[in-house]
């Protein structure tokens, strides 16, 4: 059943689909999860299968931190535990420790940013932006001293989407757009159960290559084959070369209400196409070819 939350419309996880913490259940692991966004909450089902989970709703790190601060003793790493944490998200906030070095980068500029052109806007935006990583870095820090987190834990970082810092418009967020600077975002791995290495994964990967990747590092046997091509994690330290080149696909839709129209994008090698459809406001369709080498 989909829903709304603070008049945004979120869309619940089928219940036919199994989800990572019913996985891990199901192969004898404790899941423990805290959420800070209903994108990621209960809200879409995602608190099915965790042993324990909050979801807390854009409150900020401090209540996130004093939550995983009271699960402290329960979540015991070497039983088996999965544990996710909030990252940073827009619109970028000077925050502590931040506010000289973003008043040196705007120049006395600084109250005008809104109108300001960009020459003078870039920097105290790409600073801001700068701060949140490196707020949010020091919370996972603490996050991990707290649970005694070491070499022998695997840890994983994704994230769900970039943010646009004026490189084409002046918006410095996540607009409905499906740019490379949306749609190209980090995926770490750090498995000490397979040769400690820094491997590149050359070809493009997709988000929905994540849960059978994930599936294979906790020895799922119940992958198949189709599934098992999807995962993206050398096994040895032997040099890979990139894997099979297909198309990776993403879609945006918009509310009437806000606009309508729908996006769409293929990325294949280093070409990325486009499209978007004609919207509520009269706009037609639109595609562009972008050489992401050069863009």
């Amino acid at each position: 059943m989909d829903g709304a939350v603070d008049g945004l419309e979120v869309m619940r996880i089928p219940d036919e689909l199994e989800t990572l913490p019913e996985t891990m259940g199901r192969l004898g692991y404790r899941t423990f999860g805290i959420a800070d966004n209903p994108n990621i909450g209960w809200q879409i089902g995602l608190d099915r299968g965790f042993d324990r989970f909050t979801t807390f709703e854009n409150t900020g790190s401090d209540q996130v931190d004093a939550e995983l601060a009271s699960w402290a003793e329960e979540v015991v790493f070497g039983e088996g535990s999965w544990f996710r944490v909030p990252a940073r998200h827009g619109p970028a906030r000077p925050l502590p420790g931040a506010r000289a070095q973003l008043r040196a980068a705007a120049g006395p500029q600084a109250a005008q940013l809104r109108t300001a052109a960009r020459e003078v806007a870039l920097p105290f935006v790409e600073a801001a932006h700068a701060s949140e990583i490196r707020y949010c870095d020091e919370r996972i820090r603490e996050a991990f001293e707290l649970l005694h987190v070491d070499e022998e834990t695997v840890v994983i970082f994704a994230s769900d989407h970039g943010e646009e810092l004026l490189q084409r418009s002046d918006q410095t967020q996540h607009g409905f757009k499906l740019f490379s600077e949306l749609t190209r975002v980090p995926l770490v791995i750090v498995d000490p159960t397979r040769p400690r290495l820094r491997s590149r994964v050359e070809a493009n990967v997709s988000t929905v290559d994540l849960l059978p990747t994930l599936r294979d590092l906790l020895g799922d046997e119940t992958l198949d084959e189709a599934q098992v091509r999807r995962c993206r994690v050398p096994d040895d330290a032997a040099p890979h070369p990139p894997a099979e080149e297909r198309p990776v696909f993403s879609m945006r839709t918009r509310l009437d209400e806000l606009g309508g129209g729908e996006l769409r994008a293929v990325v294949r090698g280093d070409l990325e196409l486009i499209e978007r459809d004609p919207d509520v406001n009269g706009r037609g369709e639109v595609r562009w070819l972008f050489d992401l080498k050069r863009d």
